[in-house]
Formats: C-alpha cells, sequence, structure tokens
C-alpha cells in the first residue's frame, strides 16, 4: 500500500465535522487561506465554508462526505452536487458573488466523473475545482501540517503507540533515510543522525555535552577531530547553527525533522494496515501481533538470504528454509495446510516488497554486526595511503603553523588529516610526481613576490596559490611580515634550484609522517591522459599539460598488478574529481588493473574514525536522522593567477596594468556590497572580471598564442583600449550572463596591428 492510497483510506473514513476540519487545514496550507469559517451550508446562499481574506470573499466553497461506492448512492452524489452548482450559479448572478466554485469530496471520483461535473458547472457559467481524495492525498504527501491534521483526526499516533508492535527502541528514522549501501556510510548516517536528535531534544547543547553523550552510547573514546570535524560539517550543510559554544537546530531542520516524524508514522501504519488487510483474507485479524513478531524475527534471521535478494517471488518450497516454524503457527491457527501456505507466502512477499520492514531489519542487523572489517584491515595491514599534490600543498602551511585558525575548508580538513594520522600511527605517501607538482606550486608563489610590492596588488584579492592565501591569513598576526619574508621562513627563494626546493618540501612533509614513494615504471599514459582530457573538456574546466600527465601516472600507477608494487589494495585520497568521475571507466579499459580504494580526505578520516565506534539497538531510536554531504574541489579562478600570466611587475606598463584592473575589481565589489548589482550565477569566483581575464588566457593558451597577448600587454598605447574592452565584457557578463566571444575578435584585431606595425 502505498502512502498516498493509505492517506486516501483514512479520508474515506471522516464524517462530516471532521472532513471540515481537514478543509479548512487545506485551505490553509495549499491555498495560504488565513480567516476562514464553517457555515455548513447556514444562510440563503448555502455555502459549507466562508473565507473573509481580502480579495477572497466572494470565492465560493462547498464540501460533501456522501458515499459513492454503489450506484444508488453515485446516483444521490450527483443529484447533491447539481443543486450546489444550482446555487452558486444563483449567488453568482443574484448575489453577487464569484463565479468560482471549488468542491471538496472526503472520496475519490475517477477523471470522467470530474469532467462530467466540470462541464454541467460550465453550462451554467461556473467555473468548478474539484478536490476529491486523491488530490487531497496528493499535497498531504508535501505539507507535514496536511498530513498531521489527517493523523490527528484518526488518532493514529496513539493507535501505533498502543499496539506496541515494534518496541520504541527498535523504531529509527533512520529507515526512511537510509538505503542499503556500505556499512561505513550507514554507520556514519547513524552517528550523524544521533547528534542531530540529541540536539533537537536538548534545544540548545554545547560540543562537550555531544562528545559525552556520543562516547557513552557509541563507546567510540576519545575522537576529538572526528567530532569537531561531523559538527563542522553540519554547520558547513546548515542543519545547526553555532551561538558561541552552544548549538541549535536551523529553523528548516527542525521543520524536517518534524515531517520525518510523522512520516515514519505513516510508513509503520501503511505496513500494520496492509498486513492486517491480508490476515483479514483469512480471518486471522485477531492475532496480528503474533503474526507481525514472526515476520520480524523472520526478516531479521534470513536478512542476508539469497530468498530476499532477487526480485522474484518467494515460493512454497522456499518456505522450509527460512519460516518452518511460521507454516506450524499459521497451520495451528487455520487448521489447514493448503491455506495456511497460502498466507504464509502471502505476507512474506509483501514483505520483501516493502521498505519499512527491509529497513527495519537492516538497522537491527548492522546493530549485531558493527565492525568494519575492511577499514580494520586497513590498519592491521599497513596498506600504502597515497595523496596528492593539493593537500601536501595544506600539509606545508600546517607544518608552518599548525596553530593558527584560517577558515579555510581544505586546510581545516588537511589539518584533521595530519593530525589524525599522527594519533592513529598512519603514514601517508606521495609520489615523486606529485612531489614535483608541489614544486611548481612552490614556483608560482615566488614568482608572486615582485607583484606583492606594488601598492595595488593586495586590492586584487586572494589567488589560487595556496601559499598566498595562507599568508594572508598569517599577515592578520604579523603585520609587518611581507610575502618575501613569509617565504623566506620557509627558506623557499626565487634565486634557488628545483633540487633545493624539493629537498626543503621533502624535509617538511617527512616530520608531517608523508613520506616520498618513487614510481619507477615508465607507464603508457595515453590511455588515462584521453580519459583525463575527455572529462576536462565536458566539465569546461583546465588543467596543465604537466599536471595531466602526473595524474596519468598517478593511475597507471595505482592500477599496477604487480605484487611487487601493491602488495596490498592502495588507497589514494584527493579533492580532483576527476579521478572519481573516470575511475569506473578507466576499470572497463583496464579490466586486470589493480583495483584502488578512492576518498575524500573527510571520507577517509570517517572511515577510519568509524573503525572505533559501537553502534547498538538501543542508540537506534525513531527520532534519528541521517544526513550526509560532499565535499568538492574549488576551481575557481583569480585575478591574480591573471595578472602573473601575463604583466611584468617591474616595468610601468606592468603598474599601471595592475592598477587599472584592481580598480575595476575594487568597484564591482563595492557595487556588489551595495547590491547595486546581483553576481551571476555562471561565474566561477566572487567576481566576473576574474572569470573574464581567466578566458582571455585561456583562449590564447588553447592556441598556443600565449605570447601574442603577452605582447599586447606590453604595449602603453593599448592600454586604455584593452582595459575598455574588458570593463565592457564584464558589464556585458551582467547583461547576458555568459562571456561575449566578441572580446576574442577584438583582442585579435590588436594583436593584429602590433605586429603589422612592427
Amino acid at each position: 500500500m502505498s502512502a498516498k492510497k493509505f492517506i486516501i483510506d483514512q479520508l474515506k473514513t471522516l464524517d462530516k465535522p471532521e472532513f471540515d476540519k481537514i478543509v479548512k487545514v487545506y485551505l490553509k496550507e495549499i491555498y495560504n487561506k488565513k480567516r476562514i469559517i464553517n457555515t455548513d451550508g447556514k444562510g440563503d446562499v448555502g455555502m459549507d465554508i466562508k473565507i473573509f481574506d481580502f480579495g477572497d470573499e466572494k470565492a465560493q466553497y462547498q464540501l460533501t462526505v456522501q458515499e459513492s461506492n454503489s450506484k444508488s448512492k453515485l446516483t444521490a452524489l450527483k443529484k447533491k452536487i447539481i443543486e450546489d452548482l444550482d446555487k452558486a450559479c444563483l449567488n453568482y448572478k443574484k448575489y453577487g458573488y464569484s463565479n468560482k466554485l471549488f468542491f471538496f469530496y472526503s472520496k475519490e471520483l475517477t477523471n470522467q466523473q470530474i469532467r462530467e461535473f466540470e462541464k454541467e458547472a460550465l453550462n451554467r457559467d461556473i467555473y468548478l475545482t474539484f478536490i476529491e481524495a486523491k488530490v487531497i492525498a496528493e499535497d498531504a504527501e508535501n505539507s507535514s501540517d496536511l498530513k498531521r491534521a489527517i493523523f490527528d483526526i484518526n488518532d493514529l499516533e496513539n493507535i501505533i503507540k498502543e499496539s506496541k508492535i515494534f518496541p520504541n527502541s527498535d523504531k529509527n528514522l533512520i529507515m526512511d533515510l537510509v538505503s542499503f549501501g556500505s556499512a561505513s556510510d550507514f554507520k556514519l548516517h547513524i552517528i550523524e543522525a544521533y547528534i542531530l536528535e540529541l540536539i533537537y531534544n536538548e534545544k540548545i547543547i554545547n560540543k562537550d555535552k555531544i562528545v559525552e553523550k556520543c562516547e557513552m552510547n557509541f563507546k567510540s573514546g576519545d575522537n576529538l577531530i572526528f567530532y569537531e570535524k561531523l559538527l563542522n560539517r553540519l554547520l558547513s550543510s546548515k542543519k545547526v547553527l553555532l551561538n558561541q559554544k552552544d548549538y541549535t537546530l536551523e529553523e528548516s531542520e527542525l521543520k524536517r525533522i518534524y515531517s520525518l516524524k510523522e512520516n515514519f508514522i505513516l510508513k509503520e501504519n501503511e505496513f500494520l494496515s496492509e498486513i492486517e488487510e491480508i490476515l483479514g483474507l483469512f480471518n486471522q485479524k485477531s492475532f496480528k501481533e503474533e503474526y507481525i513478531e514472526y515476520l520480524r524475527t523472520i526478516y531479521t534471521d534470513n536478512f542476508h538470504s539469497e530468498l530476499f535478494a532477487f526480485e522474484k517471488e518467494i515460493e512454497e518450497e522456499n518456505i522450509s528454509t527460512i519460516a518452518t516454524a511460521f507454516l506450524k503457527f499459521a497451520t495451528d491457527k487455520l487448521n489447514k495446510v493448503e491455506e495456511a501456505t497460502k498466507l504464509v507466502l502471502k505476507l512474506l512477499n509483501y514483505c520483501k516488497s516493502n521498505k519499512f520492514i527491509q529497513k527495519y531489519s537492516a538497522s537491527i542487523i548492522f546493530s549485531k554486526h558493527t565492525s568494519l572489517s575492511d577499514c580494520q584491515n586497513y590498519l592491521d595491514h599497513k596498506k600504502k595511503i597515497f595523496i596528492d599534490t593539493q593537500i601536501a600543498i595544506h600539509a606545508l602551511c600546517y607544518f608552518y603553523n599548525s596553530e593558527i585558525e584560517f577558515e579555510n575548508y581544505y586546510y581545516n580538513t588537511t589539518r584533521s588529516l595530519i593530525e589524525f594520522s599522527k594519533k592513529n600511527n598512519v603514514k601517508l605517501f606521495l609520489t615523486d610526481k606529485y612531489l614535483s607538482e608541489t614544486q611548481s606550486h612552490i614556483k608560482e608563489a615566488l614568482n608572486l613576490i615582485p607583484f606583492t610590492r606594488l601598492e595595488s596588488f593586495k586590492s586584487l584579492g586572494r589567488s589560487r596559490n595556496v601559499l598566498y592565501n595562507f599568508y594572508l591569513r598569517i599577515n592578520e598576526y604579523e603585520n609587518n611580515l611581507s610575502f618575501e619574508e613569509f617565504m623566506n621562513k620557509f627558506k623557499f627563494k626565487a634565486d634557488d634550484g628545483y633540487r633545493t626546493h624539493l629537498q626543503y618540501i621533502e624535509t617538511y612533509l617527512d616530520e608531517l609522517n608523508i613520506e616520498k614513494e618513487t614510481i619507477s615504471k615508465n607507464y603508457d599514459l595515453e590511455q588515462s591522459k584521453k580519459l583525463i582530457w575527455n572529462y576536462l573538456s565536458a566539465s569546461k574546466k583546465f588543467k596543465p599539460i604537466h599536471a595531466t600527465e602526473n595524474d596519468a601516472s598517478m593511475m597507471e600507477f595505482l592500477g599496477d598488478d604487480d605484487i611487487n608494487i601493491h602488495q596490498l589494495t592502495p588507497v589514494f585520497i584527493t579533492w580532483d574529481n576527476a579521478f572519481f568521475n573516470i575511475k569506473k571507466e578507466y576499470f572497463l579499459k583496464n579490466p586486470k588493473a589493480q583495483k584502488w580504494h578512492l576518498f575524500r580526505p573527510g571520507k577517509f578520516i570517517d572511515l577510519f574514525s568509524l573503525v572505533q565506534f559501537s553502534v547498538e539497538s538501543e542508540t537506534l531510536t525513531n527520532t534519528i536522522i541521517a544526513h550526509i554531504s560532499d565535499e568538492i574541489i574549488d576551481s575557481a579562478h583569480a585575478l591574480i593567477d591573471s595578472i602573473t600570466t601575463i604583466l611584468n611587475p617591474n616595468n610601468e606598463v606592468g603598474i599601471e596594468y595592475t592598477s587599472k584592473l584592481a580598480d575595476i575589481k575594487n568597484n564591482e565589489i563595492h557595487k556588489i556590497q551595495d547590491k547595486e548589482i546581483i553576481p551571476p550565477d555562471e561565474i566561477e569566483n566572487e567576481t566576473v572580471i576574474d572569470d573574464v581575464l581567466y578566458k582571455l588566457i585561456k583562449y590564447y593558451n588553447d592556441k598556443n598564442k600565449l605570447d601574442d597577448l603577452k605582447l599586447l600587454f606590453q604595449e602603453k598605447k593599448y592600454v586604455n583600449k584593452v582595459i575598455s574592452l574588458i570593463s565592457d565584457s564584464c558589464k556585458e557578463f551582467y547583461r547576458t550572463k555568459k562571456m561575449n566571444d566578441n572580446i576574442f575578435t577584438e583582442f585579435d584585431n590588436l594583436i593584429c596591428e602590433i605586429k603589422t606595425s612592427s
């Protein structure tokens, strides 16, 4: 029985006063009416409801609960509706009421029957809106208050409480949210759910109390990193609020939990009603509790049985495998083996298709088997766990100052990863390819130093360079520290060579328990590079050639099935969406490749943390809610990075461009802050100027003509023209929500002019 069907059945049982109440709630929730009174047809106009909201005083409303399940009753209903249409017509023509009539009916009618009434209404110049049980049920599924009103009328919640068929400790809203995924996901859902339930019940609670409750219920021991990370995720996903040290739920989350509680009652009652209906076919309703207890035991004990895994129905020969005692019980009650067999099969096959009993059983099974053996093996066998360049770069920031508070998701997740790995004695590895890529990032940071000496540079905002952005935060504590001095503290100097930088990077990472791993084999990278390029092209993203080759090399290294390379399945931690998107295709093209585990940093911490948690059945209450959020890699483009690609900070033209571009960006930011303009959703960074300049550079880089663009930005006489084109392109972006390709033509013409004149 579906949720909609169940609500329809409840509506059918209502008497007139009860349906009056439901219609009032419906008008309030669905039509946003406020001042509603029931008149019960009193007065000359004969309407059942009047509304006194401004502008709605003249609309007409009727309702009925008359039966229509026989020919005579349907005839009587038609007569009633025709009479109400006649009254509506009279009210419209004589008393100045609207010619719109809303007619509510607590039972079902066919679409054809409704169309006939609509034709009758039009013959009287009346526009009829017919709202019968199916329509009300559909809207109730999306309106918690309307659904609650139907429940309250029928006292369903008390029926459930009195039945005691499912012990309260076993009821849990996790059934409504958690599908049958991996054990680790399921466990994380439970823990997040428990915390949200705790905040819901306590209304206000601090972190220490949350940790104390979790440690007691999950026997998790000291795991502060995991709790801090989990609470931060709930904050960032806007499930909870933090006021100083106290956590509360967001208003939307309060409503969602309330709705989920109602939904639980609905799903449980659907299940019980359908079981009762089946039992009624065999005159066994009086033994409902005993039958359901058998079903609960059978489904839980046989949850992993293939009989429940496949879509085909359970057949008679299967009963001896899973339900011998159940069949004997049914036979004793019915005194007929054939009838008992039919009943047992009907009940088992209904349970097989019912999500309520499935999720109930899954939660019980899970509470008995919560050791995550796969994750435990990672620790026991010391699997090699690899990280990528971005994590290594953020790790260097952590090495510089591990105490500083830096509101950056990637930095904080990296810090959690390092601290968690240290605590659990988990070594991380960085390949020599990614070590080299980390050095390239250091070099890019050193290239910023000449620009940072310009007065207007800080006005340009943040960079994509991780070290520079971290420096901006450090500079809030050390006001007089220049970026050059910051890099010198790292012992990174522009004049030093590649190998010197690598030596320092390797030393710093080693202190963080991150070890270098050399890829000694020369792999064929063409296929992997093509997979990456296809993904980048489809997602309209850009990655330097050397970075693409490093990723392709990592993919082939991870997929190497040589036992001397990987004694155990390797683990790779990255934020790079390319790996997550093309991993499946890689294995399809390389079926013999070594399968590797792929996690984002936060997910990795979750998996290893969860090993320490024990979930027991008493923890699974009927108000647990599960949440999970994905972490995504930031692909924004920054104005600073574009400028450093094409400008020379040591000459007059470079300084002038830097100043003028900074003015454009500042002007745009001020207008956004003053709400004069709204940034288009289509941009990838905080301002349009960042995107425009980035796309210019990408356009010329893709055509191998970046030197031509640099040439243009070296000519003083073109400064005003170039700035004007960029400014106009930004304005056009705001108007059309996209980059106008005409700017490329204009720039091509200027470049052609320079080349011709020289």
